[in-house]
């Protein structure tokens, strides 16, 4: 039961929102509808755990709070009210506000407003999503000061008249400078701001003061936003991974435009420094930080934080735009021992590991330029329950191939190693003589281009297969063995329902 003073969950949509104003928490509901449909509401993203004044509730919250607000350093909170009038919408949802808070020296939540924190908090995907407007609060920045992000968010192009010498260190210089931005501004190594940011992707960069950096050459206005963040280390990744692709393969992939001048001037330097650089850039959190680019999120996931692991789990539902069914009680809310989910069909408990599909281990290979694929073609189902499945659509079976002599005479894998991505092919071995290959099965994918006027197929490599030989089974078992792009495969098939994979990368 809802008491009288908490609004009934909706789950689409906050329960409350800050009026800016009148300097209150305003149910959802209770704010004019003339309001919300001319300028509707605003969010906020920050990161403040590191500076909370533990044990010292803040003073002069909004009215009709039922909990305390934290207090930190460095700022009251009337001077943080304005710096959220730089929004620009009257209502604004702000997570101290609008999320129960509890801590050190603050108001015990009752049962019932810890169930409201975690809906709440489930549901910010939705949130995010609705609001007319937004802002990023880089409360450790200033763009008065010179600093790394500022020049990260300014960052040239790559020159490739400086030579590989000086696209080298030019390369090596950006990577340092992304480890020390994040060490700088919290906001670029929490957890949860993780989905805020891929959320709010066209958000203005707002620095402590409440100031905007200004500049003629960002991509969205003459203001950096979030968008800014990316688009200068996804370009020098893509440059680094067509020159790798260059160097290992003697040819530009076909991605329907030439390779820049750098891609070539980087092909010229060491095979194991481009690999190494690549996996830097792609796991910096820097690059591919937008919607829709799932295993470039997940590989930046590894540098956030998280206070608990089962946060870095909860904080990808809204990053990879995952709809979700929340229980009452959230995992986050629940005793460790508690800590296990039921298979909805056979009511069996199994532990969890959150790393299991939220550890970003795999590189993603489109970096390449070689991932266009007809977005018509039906492509087999993944599902996780109790283990990794592959499964056809109804009715039908997998048919997994063997290579055709000639199809497999031209070849590239794309493996991963501690050293990063590796393109492995047929300029430096033969597809039979491969210790990965010789005795693999091929699942289609898709058509792609191996090269300019050159047909190919993508197919997922299947490793170890076993019981595909019991006809009783409807399921095999197997190795996932990365993506390889060829020019046929064979006649060589074999039918099985599902395949149950073990997700270890090559």
């Amino acid at each position: 039961m809802n008491s009288p003073s908490i609004p009934v969950n909706d789950p689409k949509h906050p329960r409350w929102l800050v009026d800016l104003e009148e300097w209150e928490t305003t149910p959802f509901a209770e704010v004019p509808r003339e309001t919300l449909s001319l300028e509707g509401y605003g969010v906020v993203s920050y990161t403040w755990g590191y500076i909370v004044d533990k044990g010292n509730p803040a003073p002069d919250p909004p009215r009709g709070l039922l909990w305390d607000v934290p207090g930190i350093k460095g700022w009251t909170l009337p001077e943080i009210r304005n710096i959220m009038r730089k929004i620009g919408c009257r209502y604004i949802w702000w997570d101290w506000m609008c999320v129960p808070q509890r801590g050190q020296g603050m108001r015990p939540l009752s049962r019932e407003l810890q169930e409201v924190q975690g809906q709440e908090i489930g549901k910010q995907m939705y949130i995010y999503r609705g609001a007319r407007k937004s802002m990023v609060w880089l409360h450790s920045t200033s763009w008065a000061k010179e600093s790394v992000l500022k020049g990260l968010l300014t960052l040239p192009r790559s020159d490739a008249m400086a030579g590989p010498a000086g696209m080298q260190k030019h390369v090596d210089r950006v990577a340092g400078d992304l480890d020390t931005a994040r060490s700088q501004e919290r906001w670029l190594s929490s957890g949860w701001t993780l989905q805020e940011g891929i959320l709010l992707d066209e958000t203005d960069l707002i620095d402590g003061s409440g100031k905007a950096l200004q500049g003629p050459n960002f991509e969205m206005s003459d203001q950096a936003t979030v968008l800014d963040l990316t688009v200068p280390t996804t370009t020098l990744a893509f440059e680094l991974a067509l020159g790798y692709f260059i160097k290992s393969q003697g040819h530009e992939p076909d991605f329907g435009a030439p390779a820049p001048k750098a891609a070539y001037v980087f092909s010229e330097l060491p095979n194991i420094w481009l690999r190494r650089s690549l996996q830097i850039l792609l796991r910096s959190g820097f690059a591919g930080y937008w919607k829709d680019s799932p295993l470039e999120i997940l590989a930046g996931k590894k540098q956030r934080r998280y206070g608990k692991i089962e946060d870095s789990c909860w904080a990808l539902v809204g990053a990879l735009g995952i709809e979700m069914r929340l229980p009452m009680m959230l995992p986050w809310m629940k005793s460790e021992e508690e800590l296990s989910f039921t298979d909805e069909n056979d009511g069996v408990p199994r532990n969890f590991k959150w790393s299991d599909i939220a550890d970003g281990a795999l590189l993603p290979i489109k970096a390449f330029g070689v991932e266009h694929h007809d977005p018509q073609e039906e492509l087999p189902t993944l599902i996780y329950t109790h283990d990794l499945r592959i499964k056809a659509p109804v009715n039908k079976l997998i048919t997994l191939f063997r290579a055709s002599k000639e199809g497999a005479a031209w070849f590239r894998h794309y493996r991963q190693d501690e050293d990063g991505l590796n393109i492995v092919s047929n300029r430096e071995v033969a597809f039979p003589e491969d210790r990965l290959l010789s005795d693999a099965w091929l699942l289609p994918l898709h058509q792609i281009n191996m090269k300019d006027g050159v047909q190919g197929q993508r197919c997922l490599v299947v490793l170890s297969l076993k019981n595909h030989l019991d006809e009783a089974s409807v399921s095999a078992s197997a190795v996932f063995g990365g993506i390889i792009d060829l020019q046929g495969i064979g006649s060589d098939t074999v039918q099985v329902g599902e395949i149950i994979l073990d997700a270890a990368a090559v």
